[in-house]
């Protein structure tokens, strides 16, 4: 991307509010949704069997935040004392932002992650220098695809063997490619 582009720690959809993590929250991630093996299927990284792979896994997160790579933000439900509903990820690349997220298993099915990535999406595509975001999930991951599709993203193919998917697979995974454009 041309320029360097560092999004609001803060940030709100019209029920969620979306903040960058801190170390604080490792608790409360491994509570809600680090250790499920259902959240945890289709995700780049393995389940945490401890607190302390979130602890550091958070760790990870803040330094990729503080160098521009990788920007992390919790979604919280806001009138319910902050509970922990789930994660967003973007990652900056040449002309573009590649989206990554979960959803705590007790929140599937409420809309909330199409609300999450409609507005991170259009929030990207309104910078100068973004042109596109982009999303990828597994092919037997068809609430991920209509999670996109709802949230106004395109297919656009077929990835062979394209991802490391842990809990699936020790070998890349084939995924569906999804994206918003300018």
């Amino acid at each position: 991307m041309t320029g360097l582009i560092t999004p609001p720690e803060r940030m709100a959809t019209r029920r969620l509010t979306l903040r960058r993590p801190s170390t604080e929250d490792a608790y409360r991630i491994f509570d809600t949704y680090s250790q499920d093996k259902e959240v945890t299927k289709f995700l780049t990284w393995k389940s945490h069997t401890s607190l302390r792979e979130t602890t550091d896994y958070l760790d990870r997160c803040l330094r990729d935040w503080e160098s521009n790579k990788n920007f992390i933000w919790l979604i919280e439900l806001p009138q319910a004392k902050q509970q922990l509903v789930g994660a967003i990820r973007a990652r900056p690349d040449s002309h573009g932002i590649e989206l990554g997220y979960l959803i705590a298993k007790q929140f599937w099915r409420n809309g909330y992650m199409p609300e999450v990535l409609e507005y991170i999406a259009n929030w990207w595509l309104k910078q100068d220098g973004v042109f596109r975001v982009s999303a990828t999930c597994h092919l037997e991951n068809t609430g991920s695809a209509r999670v996109l599709e709802k949230a106004g993203f395109s297919f656009e193919g077929i990835l062979r063997n394209y991802i490391m998917l842990p809990n699936m697979s020790p070998t890349p995974s084939d995924c569906r490619l999804f994206a918003k454009t300018k």
